[in-house]
This record gives C-alpha cells, sequence and structure tokens, in this order.
C-alpha cells in the first residue's frame, strides 16, 4: 500500500471525469478521499452506459476505494457538518461553477475560518476571474478554445474527435500537482492555499509547444504539419496490408537508418523529412512498402530493430499486452455480468490496484464520516430524517 499521501484526507465534491481522477490518483497515492454527493442521485457517471453491476464503467474506474457521504448542499445545516469534517479533513476539492460554493456557505474564506490550514481547490472551466467566470464547458469546448481541436486530424481528410477527454484528464493531473505542492507548502510553513484552477488554463498548457512555435512563424500550424505532427516520413502512421497500423518515430538518424535497413528501403535514407504528403514519392514508396505485409508481419519484423517502431494497438490489445502486466499497471475484477472490471493503476510504484477496492455505494459510508466527527446516532438519524443527510440505507 502506497503512503505518500497518507496525511491528506480530503472532502471531495466534485463529479464526472476530472475531479474523481484526481482524486482517485491521490487516494492511489494514500490520501483518504470522502466523495461528497447530493442526496438526490449522486455522481452523474454512476448512471453512465455501459454498466458494470449497478454503476457505469466511467464511475467504476475513477471512484475505487473513496469513502461515500451523501449530503444536500442546500440544506442549511450542511454549512455546520462540512465545518466539523474539517476536523478531521484537510483538503476540500469542488467543481462547481464559479461562485457556487461561497453562495451556499461552503467557499474558501467560510472554511479557512475553521481550518486555517486548509488547501481548497475551485476547480471550474475558465476559472474564477475573467469574463468567462459562469460560462459552461465541456471537453470539446476546452479543446476548441484552446486551439487544440485544431490539431487532431489528419491532413487532407479534416479534424477529428479524440476519443479521449484531454481536457477533463488534463486538469485532473493539475489538480494532483496543485495538491501535492500545497502540501510540500503546508508542511513547511504550517498555511494552507486556495487555488482557482481553470481546465482551460490546464489544458493550454499542453500546448505551449505550439504557442511558442506560432510567435516564432507568426502562423498558426495547421492538423498535420509539422516534424512531430505527421508531417515528416520519419514520425507518422502508416497503414499496413490488413488496415492495421504502425506507429512509426524514427526521428534520430540512428533511428532511421535501422528503419530503411530492416524493410529494404535504403533508397529513402536521404529523405526522414521529406513531406508526408501523398503525391511526395518518398512517402508514396514508403506507404507502398508497409502495405505489403500485415501489422502482426511487420512488428514481427521490427521487433528486435532498434528504430522506434510499435504497432498501434486497440484498448483491449494494450490492457492484454505482457509489459503493463510486468509493470503492475493493471488489474481485473469479474463481475456478475459480461466480462471484467479492468484497472489501471496510478503509474507511480504501481502496485496492480493491489486489493481492487470497490466503488462506495451513495452514503455508503455516512454513518461512519459523521460519528467519527462527534455526531451521534440520533443526530444522524435527526439530520436524515431531515434530508440534509442520506445514510445509505
Amino acid at each position: 500500500m502506497r503512503d505518500f499521501l497518507k496525511s491528506l484526507q480530503i472532502l471531495d465534491f466534485t463529479r464526472l471525469v476530472p475531479g474523481p481522477y484526481a482524486t482517485q490518483i491521490l487516494g492511489d497515492l494514500g490520501a483518504t478521499v470522502v466523495k461528497i454527493e447530493s442526496v438526490d442521485g449522486g455522481d452523474y457517471a454512476r448512471y453512465l452506459p455501459p454498466l458494470a453491476g449497478d454503476y457505469g464503467s466511467l464511475f467504476q474506474a475513477l471512484n475505487r476505494g473513496k469513502k461515500g457521504l451523501t449530503l444536500n448542499l442546500k440544506d442549511e445545516r450542511a454549512p455546520e457538518i462540512v465545518k466539523r469534517l474539517l476536523g478531521e479533513a484537510n483538503v476540500v476539492i469542488e467543481s462547481f461553477r464559479s461562485g457556487v460554493m461561497d453562495r451556499l456557505g461552503l467557499g474558501y474564506e467560510d472554511l479557512k475560518k475553521v481550518r486555517p490550514d486548509l488547501i481548497y481547490v475551485s476547480l471550474s472551466g475558465y476559472g474564477a476571474t475573467g469574463p468567462w467566470t459562469r460560462r459552461a464547458a465541456h471537453d470539446i469546448d476546452l479543446l476548441a478554445v484552446t486551439g487544440m481541436a485544431s490539431m487532431i486530424g489528419i491532413r487532407d481528410k479534416g479534424l477529428a474527435l479524440p476519443g479521449l477527454q484531454i481536457a477533463d484528464m488534463a486538469s485532473g493531473l493539475f489538480i494532483v500537482i496543485a495538491v501535492a505542492a500545497a502540501a510540500v507548502k503546508r508542511a513547511a510553513t504550517g498555511e494552507g492555499a486556495y487555488i482557482d484552477l481553470s481546465m482551460a488554463d490546464s489544458t493550454l498548457s499542453l500546448m505551449s509547444i505550439y504557442a511558442t512555435q506560432t510567435g516564432l512563424a507568426q502562423k498558426a500550424p495547421e492538423v498535420g504539419d509539422g516534424v512531430l505532427g505527421g508531417g515528416v516520413l520519419c514520425y507518422n502512421i502508416y497503414e499496413c496490408f490488413d488496415g492495421r497500423c504502425l506507429g512509426v518515430g524514427a526521428l534520430e538518424p540512428n533511428f532511421w537508418f535501422n528503419l530503411c535497413n530492416a524493410i529494404g528501403a535504403t533508397d529513402l535514407l536521404d529523405h526522414a523529412m521529406s513531406d508526408a504528403r501523398p503525391g511526395n514519392p518518398h512517402y508514396d514508396r514508403l506507404c507502398e512498402i508497409f502495405r505489403t505485409k500485415t501489422r502482426d508481419e511487420w512488428a514481427a519484423i521490427l521487433e528486435n530493430v532498434d528504430a522506434c517502431v510499435e504497432p498501434i494497438l486497440d484498448v483491449k490489445e494494450t490492457v492484454d499486452h505482457p509489459l503493463f502486466e510486468a509493470r503492475g499497471m493493471v488489474a481485473r475484477r469479474e463481475h456478475d455480468g459480461e466480462g471484467e472490471l479492468i484497472f489501471v493503476d496510478t503509474p507511480v510504484a504501481p502496485d496492480g490496484c493491489e486489493g481492487i477496492p470497490g466503488v462506495p455505494r451513495p452514503g455508503e459510508h455516512s454513518v461512519e464520516i459523521l460519528k467519527a466527527v462527534g455526531y451521534s446516532q440520533g443526530e444522524i438519524d435527526a439530520l436524515a430524517a431531515a434530508g440534509a443527510v442520506g445514510k445509505g440505507d
């Protein structure tokens, strides 16, 4: 069991992807995470298909091992309950629109009066300052406004919607960085921190290379351009005889030399940086070569060639790959339906999701959590009867 962050207890007011991804990582690194959900259904991700048992696979992937507390944040007793929880908890992470927690009496200024060393992260689409504080956003909107969407696709074939929620996942990683950095500061100074984290800012950070290139070139890069964007022969995707593909990353001269010799294309040795566009004879020649064999045939030929070429795997092939089994990155658990639950571990000293803890039912640990901060069973029953909390019955 990893215990890097065992000193942290987190009140997690987030849902869907970015916040839960962050708190899953923090939990994997030893923090105790209390997932706080509404009393009338909780995190929407619980019910997004495909379902694995009672809950969606998205929820299963991002919420294992957390403790569940249901709380009606609009109830007048909610601020007092949360303040009592801060007797144990020392981190708050929330992902409501800017200003919502303040109106509920649960903003940073409210809670730091109870816990001066509190680390408080507010995640929103466009941040708590600036002209778009109240603007809603989903992943695709953030890719659009940061220019990332303009770089995803294939030249001459247009833009494409990525199958991965890049902005969501990047924002989750920046939450982890922010909490870890603030915890280091607190350990040294005793001071807490308020962190206004914008998902747009987090996504833009991933575009830093292209932003610098744009300034120098005085024009925006186009999809499929550039050495690392599919614009040259030595760094590209190539279709094979069976329609499967190879990822070629033979960027350095020695890798390109080894590749050309291995596939019988020594005539291309001087053309690594040639334009990867149909009609260029060097590009057309390399495409023709790779189309002569299947992906797996090429993978076998190039397996021991030092050329940075790998077969492009689908997700099933990836989770079944012996590399990740050996690294302890993938764990599996059967469930009552078809197939199995597959979990990917946090890549900091992975341990195969030791024990593979399950996800909490809504309010599963409400009674346990409230008793830990001094509520009696009678008080908990009264709060539940009034609709202020749920007991996970």
